[in-house]
């Protein structure tokens, strides 16, 4: 978000950051009692179904001559663009599009290591990982450390690498050590 707040300040526009801690929750509570005290803020970032669900019950701004004379809606995905005009009229604008397969990583690491680009399968990413390691990058992979994250990592690691154990870990089937073994740097883990 700092990113976009400078890039709307050199636009010439004023920029107030005033980020809320926690989750979701904290946020919608703390918009919703600014808005109730008369305090509505000039913009807020909400995310999927809680855009149709402000616009039902607060005033919005028509972003739609924004949009018009660009092709940022042809850049879009269309089921993207619904959650973003529930009533037919762009009522925000995606800013922060990812999914949860999407992997960061941090450019001087990769630099230092002389890699071409992100890893695509595993064996690329152990890869990666052991030229980190031999380059005293101590943390290959880093989380927030959040339980809801680590577990959605874990997961998605899972998926990727065994559907079937997937498929038998959601229905409620035992995994074992060695149902699945994924080596990363030189370690297995099940």
């Amino acid at each position: 978000m700092n990113a976009f707040g400078e890039l709307v300040t050199k636009a010439g526009l004023k920029w107030e950051h005033n980020p809320v801690s926690g989750f979701t929750t904290d946020m919608m509570n703390k918009l919703r009692a600014d808005i109730i005290a008369g305090r509505p803020p000039a913009a807020s970032q909400l995310k999927g179904p809680e855009i149709r669900s402000w616009s039902a019950n607060a005033g919005t701004v028509i972003l739609n001559s924004r949009v018009v004379g660009t092709d940022y809606e042809k850049m879009i995905p269309p089921s993207l663009a619904a959650l973003h005009k529930p009533k037919g009229d762009w009522l925000a604008i995606p800013l922060q599009i990812y999914r949860v397969n999407t992997m960061y990583a941090s450019r001087a690491a990769l630099d230092k290591i002389d890699a071409k680009g992100l890893p695509r399968t595993w064996d690329e990413f152990n890869a990666v990982a052991e030229k980190m390691k031999a380059a005293g990058i101590a943390t290959p992979v880093a989380t927030g450390g959040l339980g809801w994250a680590d577990t959605m990592d874990f997961e998605l690691v899972l998926a990727g690498l065994s559907s079937d154990a997937y498929k038998r870990a959601l229905r409620g089937g035992r995994l074992r050590r060695e149902t699945v073994a994924v080596p990363i740097s030189g370690t297995s883990a099940g």
